[in-house]
């Protein structure tokens, strides 16, 4: 079903909008609400947009699409750049009338009309329902993952905020979109710096305690300006058995070594995945339940040989919770390496039914910020930037680098293109 809306805000550069909603359930009964709200910057609104089931039986969401009319706009001729969502992924520069493909981001347009005259879409909230801006053909389409969210009769569910610009600066709508997402989502900024070492650019996954301290002791005899060490992926038997450090190559154990690294001056950190586990490994001969399943019933296989933790289930939380309370209160670590997030937003049919795949990585994320506090520094990476808002201190903007010049330049483009954001929603960390 279909449901047009003409927008008479003042000023309002939208001429109206229609909002499409499909559920899996063909005699499904729908209802849809928007509404505008003006804000400060230029000609700029929000747009709050809900979707209501007003039949007599539950059903699941299929998709939701927004079309916001833009044709008096005549975009086709426009430049338009495609916010970067994600990891090692840059902003994106297009000419419509010489792209012969949809231009779509995850995170935001902004569209150049003329010399001082820009139009910008962009998600303000990531709580319920992936979503992606998609340019075609002049029109701006906002297109949500319906994911097979569960309605019961009478239940309504809002879609995800978005904010609506025109503006004859860009630096002023790219720098008003980070203050507004820092508000909107409570975002609070620790304010730290870190420089330092760690094992994996060098050594990959073959660490072992030896390794780590002969260099600690030259970051200390060099005198390096350093206040971190950071102990990488390799010192677990297999992902998902955190706590089960390799005996041979830490027979200290890593409370030992973490004793020495702030010994030497230096902050111990600590890298972990918590949606993966080796499908081998201990975590899932015990609890083969815990883990994302296709609706044939077999376990979603995207990053074999590991398996993702189907975090919807409290049970699966609550592991959580002891891993990093072990890592943070006994290991004695303050930094947090978060990685492979955007394997915790994969669509699945064995979260509990009505919990999409953004609720479920929210209940993940909350539960790591929740258990590590405010006194721990969380980095995310692999991840993808919205749905880590409000959760992260410092994220991962550029690609593993490498030691020549072009995989300097593409990290460089990377952060450079996430530069607005910078101690607004998150420290980028290169």
């Amino acid at each position: 079903m279909a449901i047009n809306f003409n927008l008479d805000a003042e000023n309002c550069f939208i001429g109206a909008l229609s909002v499409e909603v499909l559920a899996y359930e063909s005699t499904a009964t729908l209802e849809t609400a928007g509404k505008l709200e003006p804000l400060r910057c230029g000609r700029s609104f929000t747009l709050s947009t809900s979707v209501k089931n007003s039949g007599e039986n539950s059903i699941h969401l299929n998709l939701v699409r927004i079309t916001l009319d833009t044709r008096n706009l005549n975009l086709n001729a426009s430049r338009v750049l495609a916010g970067s969502s994600r990891m090692g992924e840059p902003l994106k520069r297009y000419f419509p009338a010489d792209t012969p493909f949809d231009i779509t981001s995850e995170i935001f347009l902004l569209i150049r009309r003329e010399i001082s005259d820009y139009i910008f879409a962009g998600f303000l909230t990531w709580k319920t329902f992936l979503g992606n801006f998609i340019m075609k053909d002049g029109v701006i389409i906002v297109h949500f993952h319906g994911d097979n969210k569960l309605l019961p009769p009478g239940a309504e569910v809002s879609l995800e905020q978005i904010i609506l610009m025109r503006c004859g600066d860009w630096q002023e709508i790219l720098d008003y979109y980070a203050d507004k997402l820092r508000t909107v989502n409570n975002v609070f900024i620790r304010d730290c710096v870190w420089k330092g070492w760690g094992s994996f650019d060098y050594y990959g996954v073959d660490i072992c305690e030896r390794r780590i301290i002969e260099n600690l002791n030259e970051l200390k005899r060099l005198g390096v300006p350093a206040n971190l060490v950071q102990i990488d992926d390799g010192y677990q038997p297999l992902c998902g058995d955190w706590l089960d450090v390799k005996k041979d190559e830490f027979p200290g154990g890593m409370r030992h070594l973490t004793r020495k690294i702030e010994d030497a001056g230096y902050v111990p950190g600590i890298w972990i995945a918590p949606f993966y586990a080796h499908k081998d490994s201990r975590l899932a001969k015990e609890h083969p339940d815990w883990f994302l399943k296709t609706d044939k019933g077999e376990w979603l296989d995207v990053a074999l040989p590991n398996i993702i933790l189907d975090y919807s289930r409290g049970d699966v939380r609550e592991w959580l919770k002891g891993i990093l309370s072990t890592m943070k209160n006994e290991w004695r670590m303050k930094y947090f390496k978060i990685d492979f997030l955007c394997s915790g937003l994969e669509p699945c049919a064995g979260s509990a039914d009505g919990v999409t795949p953004l609720e479920r990585f929210r209940l993940c994320l909350d539960t790591i910020r929740s258990s590590l506090g405010n006194d721990a520094y969380i980095v995310g990476c692999s991840a993808t930037f919205g749905p880590c808002i409000g959760f992260v201190d410092g994220m991962r903007a550029g690609a593993d680098i490498n030691p020549n010049f072009p995989s300097v330049k593409k990290t460089f483009t990377d952060d450079a293109g996430n530069c607005f954001f910078h101690k607004k929603i998150y420290n980028c960390d290169p």
